[in-house]
């Protein structure tokens, strides 16, 4: 990045970039301080109404136990089954065994279940909470008695949540497992302190962890709950809470999601805009370089073959040359650098009829490896001249493709000027073509000075050269490649790089093979 591109970046990003993340930093902050606050006053309410309800449970089965505990002297009664409450039909069976002898056992089913059936699974659950079954033990002998959820069972295609805790009597300690159905224990025993707490403010839900599918709710949902929690005694459902038609927080928080928007969606115009004025300022300082350094290139360019031309027609108008060898040599030069002179005129016309959108090309059935052979018959002498060796090697029963033959000669010429000017010690070019899927490909060689990832981005723009230390150590204006880019594009083909710096670049252009005519190879279409 030049200076000048630099200066120009800190200016935009002080008087712009800079105030405006100030501003929408202290408004995004304003915002989050405004939803904490809300969130918090939600999450307050909730947790009070989860604790009124989770304590409500919790003292119903709590006063249950209390009635058990006050009869269970009684439990080898045959009317004892008559005293035990049944929480509204919420029970579907009680197991009652000693905590010192879990043979003395009692079975009690609402259900008409047969113990000896669920007996293995009862003691199953026992032996798998023998931790919880001690630590309530612990709680008892403490003087506080403990219910212990113990997650859900299905029984008779239904599901009952099950529940643990110790009755105790004239020093007799007392498992009392029971299983309770969640939905009529929600909807007859938690539904009318939900109502009391709803009121006209919430909606409360009970729902199920799992499939989050609703047991009961005090009144129809119309919005979305904002939060929810386990229920304690029925750890797979939880209940949640939702607003009441249109709150405070739904007019903030639609302020809020508004701001929000308004604010990011101006945060992007910026950046986008800043990255647009940027791009663009980068983009035509570099044009301006290039095109500062393409008049250079082609004065110097234009330049050497007029001196050339001019100097050894002198000579040969003034009769200094003597003999016929050297006038022969003389006319070698002025022809070749008036070829070269043509070329680099023809590459300035070419650019000007592509960038004024009248480059029309001429397409036929074409044999790529007449293109090649055309190219290495009437460039092998630059090449040997320029002190080169190069191989061509053709592909076999190469499929036609539609194209251009002169412009593709052109892409073909320009690669090949690329491999001279940017070859090095090894003066070793490769031509090759074959086919790469549904492409004929020509891939040319060198073995040249490479280039650097960058550099291989930028190669296809119009004025770009790759330097080796300035401007005039390699000939060229820096249209060739852009010119190949613009043919490629033309011929609906690619073009493939792969380069390594120090070891040399590989160009290959790949020609959609002709649908038509695919089963037509190249030495049918030369015949």
């Amino acid at each position: 990045m030049s200076t000048a591109l630099r200066k120009i970046l800190f200016i935009l990003i002080v008087v712009i970039i800079l105030p405006f993340i100030l501003y929408t930093s202290m408004e995004i902050s304003t915002l989050n301080e405004d939803e904490e606050m809300l969130e918090e006053i939600y999450n307050r309410q909730l947790e009070a109404i989860l604790f009124s309800i989770n304590q409500y449970s919790d003292d119903i089965v709590s006063s249950q136990a209390r009635e058990m505990e006050a009869d269970i002297d009684q439990v080898t009664d045959p009317g004892f089954e008559s005293q035990i409450p049944k929480a509204s039909k919420s029970l579907y069976f009680i197991n009652l065994r000693t905590v010192e002898n879990d043979k003395v056992n009692y079975w009690y089913s609402f259900a008409e279940l047969q113990f000896e059936i669920w007996k293995p699974l009862i003691d199953s659950i026992f032996n798998r909470h023998s931790l919880l079954t001690d630590r309530l033990v612990a709680y008892k002998e403490s003087g506080f008695r403990k219910i212990e959820p113990l997650g859900s069972i299905s029984l008779d295609q239904r599901e009952y949540s099950l529940l643990l805790y110790l009755l105790e009597k004239n020093d007799v300690m007392w498992y009392c497992l029971t299983a309770v159905e969640p939905t009529i224990f929600t909807e007859q025993i938690l539904a009318p302190k939900m109502q009391e707490i709803a009121r006209e403010d919430f909606v409360v839900l009970v729902k199920k962890s799992a499939d989050r599918s609703t047991v009961f709710a005090t009144d129809t949902l119309t919005g979305e709950e904002v939060s929810a929690r386990a229920l304690w005694l029925l750890p797979d459902y939880e209940v949640a809470i939702a607003p009441r038609g249109r709150t405070i927080k739904d007019i903030v928080s639609e302020r809020t999601t508004v701001n929000l928007v308004l604010i990011v969606s101006l945060s992007i115009l910026m950046l986008l805009g800043f990255w647009l004025v940027f791009s663009n300022i980068r983009k035509e300082m570099r044009l301006a370089q290039n095109k500062s350094d393409f008049v250079s290139n082609v004065s110097h360019e234009i330049r050497t073959p007029l001196s050339l031309i001019s100097m050894f027609a002198e000579t040969l108008l003034m009769g200094r040359a003597t003999t016929e060898e050297k006038k022969q040599t003389y006319y070698s030069i002025i022809h070749k650098e008036t070829a070269r002179l043509a070329r680099i005129v023809n590459r300035i016309l070419d650019f000007s009829k592509i960038e004024a959108n009248k480059k029309r090309y001429d397409k036929a059935l074409v044999a790529v490896n007449d293109v090649v052979k055309q190219v290495a018959e009437t460039y092998s002498f630059h090449l040997q001249n320029k002190g080169f060796k190069y191989q061509v090697t053709y592909g076999e029963q190469l499929p036609g493709i539609q194209g251009d033959p002169e412009a593709m000669v052109e892409a073909v010429i320009n690669l090949l000027d690329n491999a001279i000017k940017y070859s090095d010690g090894v003066k070793n070019i490769e031509i090759k073509t074959g086919t790469y899927g549904q492409f004929v490909f020509i891939a040319v060689k060198d073995h040249g000075i490479g280039m650097d990832p960058k550099a291989k981005k930028q190669i296809f723009e119009k004025f770009y050269r790759i330097t080796k230390s300035d401007v005039h150590d390699t000939k060229g204006v820096g249209l060739g490649l852009s010119l190949v880019k613009h043919i490629m594009d033309a011929h609906q083909g690619k073009i493939m790089v792969e380069s390594e710096l120090g070891k040399g670049s590989t160009f290959q252009l790949l020609f959609p093979v002709d649908k038509i005519n695919h089963k037509q190879n190249a030495e049918d279409i030369s015949r």
